[in-house]
């Protein structure tokens, strides 16, 4: 079975695809509405996965819903026992 090789666009490439400027990109980066930067680690730039991007180029809320954080699991809320009224 081969392999597929790994590819990536630069922000410059994704501006183009997408007509979005470099600052309304980096917003959505941080509102997690795009695929975010990754460093190479023998390149020094940052770059998006090729696969991510088109996945959300065909798809925005569909990739936003599928990668949204999920919300921490919270415990029911104790019951404090006050001191006053236990019964001895």
């Amino acid at each position: 079975m081969m392999r597929k090789k790994a590819y990536y666009y630069t922000m410059r490439q994704v501006c183009r695809m997408t007509t979005l400027s470099e600052k309304t990109i980096r917003s959505m980066i941080k509102k997690r509405q795009i695929p975010p930067l990754m460093k190479l680690p023998c390149e020094q730039r940052k770059v998006f996965l090729g696969p991510e991007i088109d996945l959300w180029m065909l798809n925005p809320l569909a990739w936003q819903e599928a990668n949204r954080p999920k919300p921490p699991e919270q415990e029911p809320p104790r019951t404090r026992v006050c001191e006053a009224s236990r019964t001895t």
